[in-house]
């Protein structure tokens, strides 16, 4: 990917941003009638434009430990040490 490709994908990032915290965001805020539902919907629609989790067709299911796409996994009772990952790292090379 060359310079100019990187720049123009940069400034259509930053303008998103822009875009969600100076129009999208206070909006919310001013015309729902709670701030907890302005929340939701600034949320869901923040992970739609950048992370493309949900697409208007797909209904999603929240999970209350799930974060934008990312799903953990179920919890089989044992911590995990930094001893651990460390392990597996050097197991796997990375």
């Amino acid at each position: 990917m060359n310079l100019k490709t990187r720049i123009a994908l940069l400034s259509g990032w930053l303008g998103v941003m822009a875009f969600f915290s100076f129009v999208v965001a206070p909006s919310a805020f001013k015309v729902l009638p709670t701030q907890h539902l302005a929340g939701q919907v600034v949320s869901r629609l923040l992970r739609i434009a950048l992370a493309g989790a949900v697409t208007p067709s797909q209904p999603s299911q929240p999970s209350p430990t799930a974060t934008g796409s990312f799903r953990p996994f179920a919890s089989r009772g044992v911590p995990v040490t930094n001893a651990d990952i460390d392990r597996l790292r050097d197991a796997e090379g990375v």
